[in-house]
C-alpha cells in the first residue's frame, strides 16, 4: 500500500446525549474559544474546524460538554461532546442525524458520487480526473473502517 492510498481521518464533534438537540459546549469550552480565537473567525463549521478541534483535544469531552437543567423534570441532565473520525475527503459530505436530541455521524457517498457528476454535466464530458475521483471514493467507502488503511 503505498502512501498516496492512506485515508486521512480528521475528527468531526457531535452531541451523543438523548435530550437537547445540537452540538452545545460548555462555558469553560467558549472561555477558551475567546482566549484562543484572535484573528481566527468565527467557524463556518464548529464541528470540523481545526481550533474547535484543538480546544476539545485539550479540554476532553467531559469539560467540553454542557449541562442544562430541562424545565419539564428539573433534573440535570449533561451533554456529551465526543467525536468520531470520517475520511477528510468526506469533509463536505456527512450528515448529523437527529433521533430525540441524540446525534450521529453518517457519510453521505450519494452526495459525493453526485458532486462528481455535477462536475461531468458542467464539462460536457467524462475526464480522467472524474475517473479518478470516482475511483478514490470507490476506495475510501470500502476500506475507511480498515484503521490499517488510515491515518490519523
Amino acid at each position: 500500500m503505498t502512501e498516496e492510498s492512506k485515508i486521512k481521518m480528521i475528527k468531526v464533534l457531535y452531541d451523543d446525549s438523548f435530550g437537547a438537540p445540537g452540538l452545545d459546549f460548555s462555558s469553560e469550552f467558549y472561555e477558551e474559544y475567546e482566549k484562543q480565537k484572535d484573528n481566527h473567525s468565527d467557524p463556518f463549521d464548529w464541528r470540523t474546524d481545526p481550533l474547535i478541534i484543538k480546544i476539545y483535544e485539550k479540554l476532553g469531552s467531559e469539560r467540553c460538554s454542557k449541562s442544562r437543567i430541562n424545565s419539564i423534570d428539573n433534573k440535570i441532565y449533561h451533554d456529551n461532546v465526543t467525536h468520531k473520525f470520517i475520511p477528510e475527503e468526506m469533509r463536505e459530505f456527512f450528515k448529523v442525524n437527529d433521533y430525540d436530541g441524540q446525534e450521529s455521524i453518517q457519510l453521505d457517498f450519494n452526495a459525493a458520487y453526485v458532486n462528481i457528476l455535477m462536475d461531468v454535466a458542467e464539462k460536457d464530458m467524462f475526464l480522467p480526473e472524474h475517473r479518478m475521483k470516482m475511483n478514490r471514493l470507490k476506495f475510501i467507502k470500502s476500506n475507511y473502517r480498515n484503521e490499517d488503511m488510515c491515518e490519523y
